[in-house]
């Protein structure tokens, strides 16, 4: 891998964390908060369980991506791990749920991203804030969302 960078994102969730979980864990929602994500196809496995595997059919910045997603770990809320792989660039994703002393709830995200791209490389140099603020907008959208639900 020609570049990597790692960064941690945290929001407060002013809901429950059986609400905030029944909505995380629901691959048919992802769709209605994060405004990349087309399609999530599942390949193998049952989809958000350990070993499974599937692919993520994103659209951002008008270009169609393709994200190979595996899960790693499952052990929300107490954490969870996840990969995913697209062309030339490999991100780790570990996210933690935890409930603060009002009941509600910490999203933590831990983010790596490593890439074989050397134009990648200089705008993780260069710009690392795109990537943080991906992380930063999908968070917010998750959150706008469940804090929104019916």
């Amino acid at each position: 891998m020609c570049g990597a960078m790692k960064f941690r994102k945290q929001v407060t969730i002013y809901k429950s964390i059986e609400d905030v979980l029944s909505i995380f864990k629901n691959v048919d929602l992802i769709k209605y908060w994060n405004e990349n994500v087309v399609s999530v196809q599942g390949i193998s496995g049952a989809q958000g369980e350990i070993g499974s595997t599937s692919i993520i059919h994103c659209k951002i910045n008008g270009y169609a991506i393709e994200a190979f997603e595996e899960i790693l770990e499952n052990r929300l809320p107490e954490f969870g791990v996840s990969t995913y792989r697209a062309d030339k660039i490999f991100n780790k994703v570990t996210t933690k749920f935890s409930t603060d002393k009002d009941g509600n709830t910490l999203w933590t995200v831990f983010t790596e991203y490593k890439t074989s791209s050397c134009m990648l490389k200089i705008i993780m140099l260069l710009a690392p804030n795109y990537f943080k603020r991906m992380t930063t907008q999908y968070m917010g959208d998750f959150k706008k969302y469940v804090e929104t639900a019916r």
